[in-house]
Order: structure tokens, then C-alpha cells, then sequence
């Protein structure tokens, strides 16, 4: 299946920078913007995000469908979230872990662990928006 070839030949030998070439990405608002501060829309769409990955871990996502009957594999789900790519000297290795309490923030050229959870609890966007 092409998946696999596509895994170790592109993604864990390819010597591109992942980050800007093979990541998940997403947009808050197109074309409006709610709010002009930078901060505010991160943790309004990474609450967003927490959500999905809550969703996810609960199996309460339908699969995606083809033309309304087929349903689209949905075996790579397991890897949006909780997954790196550890350099190797040929390949690469992905490390994936059941459970993790924070995301990872670039910026700037550093690298910050972000806390996502207070006493049990998904942060709300404004407490995420005062940790960026």
C-alpha cells in the first residue's frame, strides 16, 4: 500500500523540514479576523483543537466518507496528535505516546511546552491565550 512507502521514503528519510512541508495546519477565520490579538486566536483555535483530540481519544469521529458510502481509511487519526519524528542516521523513527498534558509552541526559533490541563481540567481559550 502506498501509505507505507510513502511513510519511510518520504517522511522518515526525507531530509526536508517537516514542519513547513508534512504538518497539520490550521486556519481560525479566512478572511475575518475576530480579533486582532495574536494570542487571543491561538487559544481560541487551540482549545478548538483540544476538543477534536478529545473527540478522537473517545472514538466519537465518523469516518470520512466517499461520495457518501465509502468510508476513507482513518488509521493515520492515532498519529495527529502525541507523535514525533526522532532523528535516525538513515531513517527516522516516529515516537508515539498514549497520554500527554501539553503541546509543543514554536516561536521565534525556540521551542515551549505548553500546559493544557489544570486540575483535570481542558484550560479554557483565554487561560491558554495568557500562557503564549
Amino acid at each position: 500500500y502506498v501509505s507505507d512507502w510513502w511513510e519511510e521514503y518520504i517522511y522518515l528519510r526525507g531530509r526536508g523540514p517537516i514542519m513547513v512541508n508534512s504538518n497539520y495546519y490550521a486556519m481560525d477565520f479566512l478572511y475575518v479576523f475576530p480579533t486582532s490579538i495574536q494570542a487571543a486566536r491561538a487559544g481560541n483555535a487551540i482549545h478548538a483543537i483540544m476538543l477534536y483530540r478529545r473527540k478522537l481519544d473517545r472514538a466519537q469521529i465518523k469516518p470520512l466518507m466517499l461520495l457518501h458510502t465509502i468510508p476513507m481509511c482513518s488509521a493515520q487519526y492515532e498519529r495527529m496528535f502525541n507523535t514525533s519524528r526522532v532523528p535516525g542516521v538513515d531513517t527516522d523513527i516516529l515516537q508515539h505516546t498514549n497520554e500527554s498534558k501539553h503541546i509543543a509552541v514554536y516561536h521565534k526559533g525556540r521551542f515551549y511546552k505548553v500546559w493544557m490541563f489544570y486540575d483535570g481540567r481542558l484550560l479554557l481559550p483565554r487561560e491558554i491565550e495568557q500562557q503564549m
